[in-house]
């Protein structure tokens, strides 16, 4: 009888050494698990899904609301890691993931603050289906339930130098929007190859060298989708674009009151994708 209980004992000494939420919250176990996870630049889901399906920054850019992209890397202290987001795609920010377990055992602690509510809080968490993981940012009131969350796709395993927060939505656009082989034809119908790649530059096309696809539409001209051409330079040239099945209709663009409308004008190209 008494190695049946010195038995059962035991067990139940492992069974709580095993449960015990300082082993669960040690920041070395946890960096171990989630920081191959975490690392990369990620970017909100829905928007990719809506840029996909609009082909328009400005159509796409109604679900950019909050935190919209991720940038994480190893910037690890001791028992925190710093994230930077681009918020609403407009402004850069920083919040700290704590390496401390959440509510569940896929979240992790953050600090980011809910402006309405400042009961509620967010959690930072991921998710793995069809070999595919996505992040995951849970949003929880005071009671401890769900009130949201909202799912984002790594787009790059970092982020380029230079690069602001908002990089990872550009990458998005470039490529699923522009990037390709294209037929160019001008107003006065001449004809050229012309390469957009993912990286904004452009080959082929005459004293043009690179391209930027304006998708922050919080001040300015929100009445059009704009590219810009050798973006930052003296000779830089706006344009409307439109985009229609293989093909991307540039327009002519004319800004009135101070730069915050704009007419669109004239066709002044028509590219065709190869």
């Amino acid at each position: 009888m008494r190695k049946f209980l010195l038995t059962i004992f035991v067990l139940s000494c492992l069974l709580v050494g095993c449960s015990n939420p300082k082993l669960q919250n040690d920041p070395k176990v946890i960096k171990q698990t989630f920081i191959p996870l975490l690392n990369g630049v990620w970017v909100l889901s829905d928007y990719i899904c809506q840029i996909e399906k609009t082909k328009s920054p400005l159509e796409a850019s109604k679900t950019l609301k909050e935190i919209v992209t991720m940038v994480i890397h190893e910037d690890i202290h001791a028992d925190s890691l710093v994230v930077g987001a681009s918020w609403n795609n407009h402004e850069g920010f920083e919040f700290v993931t704590y390496l401390q377990q959440g509510k569940t055992e896929n979240c992790l602690k953050t600090n980011i603050r809910d402006h309405n509510d400042s009961t509620a809080y967010y959690e930072l968490g991921y998710e793995t289906a069809k070999n595919t993981t996505v992040l995951v940012l849970y949003h929880y009131n005071k009671r401890n339930q769900l009130l949201d969350k909202r799912y984002f796709t790594k787009v790059s395993e970092k982020r380029p130098e230079n690069m602001g927060l908002d990089w990872g939505i550009t990458k998005v656009v470039n490529e699923k929007i522009f990037a390709g082989n294209y037929l160019c034809i001008d107003s006065i119908t001449t004809k050229k190859q012309v390469v957009f790649d993912v990286d904004g530059t452009i080959k082929g096309f005459p004293n043009i060298g690179n391209y930027y696809i304006v998708t922050d539409f919080a001040i300015g001209p929100t009445s059009t989708d704009i590219i810009i051409f050798n973006c930052q330079k003296p000779s830089s040239k706006d344009l409307a674009f439109q985009v229609k099945q293989d093909t991307i209709f540039m327009y002519n663009l004319h800004y009135f009151n101070e730069g915050f409308g704009a007419k669109v004008g004239k066709l002044a190209y028509k590219f065709v994708k190869e």
